[in-house]
């Protein structure tokens, strides 16, 4: 329990303003002894990718010093490794993932399984959050060589919004804990088979197929996004029908 007794009114008035309510609500029921107290019992082993889209950047060549492009598969996940028994999320997500990466199934969204010592799993970025944003973890993945640390994109402008209304989240992700390391140098695992053909001179993408045991990156398949419009108009309703029809349901 956090004791406000001895803050500076002045200070608690400086929180309230950066922090949100609800979030100083929680920050005082938490018991200070379960803080971080799983966060070295999983070890962060590579990350998940989108051999499709490939994640470019220009990073210095530690033995010439000199600049030079480092690519990789856009990162849509993570593998982990349990050190110890564990429980973790085990949410699927939507036909709308490929186009939001936090997207979730809200029917699922506290579903959980059991982790044994030693086996490895895989996360979306909503999973990792999910079990990271927890008092247990506190955002720190501590276990084995590389350390990680779980990172928030501020929101700007207006708040964007999922197909089914509710506010999208911000997008979770990892990054090193400690200086001179890099998420972009772990191992990656493709969640997604690709085949390349040359079309017109160019080599284009000529299909996508999910590998098995990613079955939740499967709309990662799709050669486009899906969009609720796409989804209507595939009904083969009226809108004003398929409208007036929801109101019934």
């Amino acid at each position: 329990m956090i004791d406000l007794k001895n803050v500076a009114p002045e200070e608690v008035k400086d929180v309230k303003k950066e922090v949100d309510k609800a979030a100083i609500d929680k920050a005082a029921s938490i018991d200070p002894e379960i803080v971080g107290a799983m966060s070295d019992k999983i070890e962060l082993v590579a990350t998940l990718a989108d051999p499709s889209k490939p994640d470019k950047m220009m990073r210095k060549n530690k033995k010439t010093g000199k600049q030079q492009e480092h690519v990789i598969g856009s990162i849509v996940g993570y593998s982990f490794k349990a050190l110890d028994d564990i429980e973790v999320p085990d949410v699927n997500t939507t036909l709308f993932y490929k186009s939001d990466l936090m997207d979730f199934n809200e029917e699922e969204k506290n579903n959980k399984r059991q982790v044994k010592k030693g086996e490895t799993f895989n996360l979306t970025h909503f999973e990792t959050a999910k079990l990271l944003s927890t008092p247990e973890y506190n955002g720190d993945v501590l276990g084995g060589k590389f350390k990680a640390v779980i990172a928030y994109q501020k929101p700007s402008g207006t708040p964007k919004k999922r197909p089914d209304g509710r506010i999208a989240l911000p997008m979770a992700y990892l990054r090193a804990a400690e200086k001179g390391t890099s998420i972009r140098d772990l191992k990656q695992l493709n969640v997604i088979d690709v085949e390349r053909a040359e079309v017109n001179g160019k080599v284009k993408i000529t299909g996508r197929k999910v590998k098995a045991g990613f079955e939740k990156w499967a709309p990662l398949a799709q050669a486009r996004a899906v969009t609720p419009n796409m989804i209507k108009t595939q009904s083969g309703l009226k809108e004003n029908v398929l409208n007036f029809a929801s109101l019934l349901d």
